[in-house]
């Protein structure tokens, strides 16, 4: 099956929607019904139906729902230490890991700020 081309507002609410959900572009076009990144850069060049002002919007919740997930991750302590015969132990590849998932949302945010 080929990849759309053609801007449809079923397919931007679609790209926007996800986007707010906090997926990447590139991991919803990967879906095989929608267009390649490429072309929806077109799109928001183009300024096809006021899709770049729907886009920016969708990038912006994107932001808050990055925000709330700085939340749950930061506290959420359930995997910060490891039990272990001797007692529990920090779990540093679970608590980097962390810091890195933050510091990526943060970094993203600061970019659309």
């Amino acid at each position: 099956m080929a990849r759309p081309t053609d801007y449809t507002p079923e397919i931007a609410k679609h790209i926007c929607q996800q986007l707010a959900e906090g997926r990447s572009l590139r991991s919803i076009c990967e879906g095989e019904d929608m267009p390649n990144r490429s072309t929806v850069y077109d799109w928001l060049d183009a300024n096809v139906q006021g899709f770049p002002d729907q886009y920016a919007r969708a990038r912006t919740r994107q932001a808050e729902t990055f925000l709330d997930e700085i939340i749950e991750i930061a506290d959420d302590t359930s995997n910060d230490d490891t039990q272990t015969e001797h007692g529990p132990i920090p779990n540093h590849e679970w608590i980097t890991r962390s810091k890195v998932r933050i510091d990526s949302r943060k970094w993203f945010m600061a970019k659309v700020a």
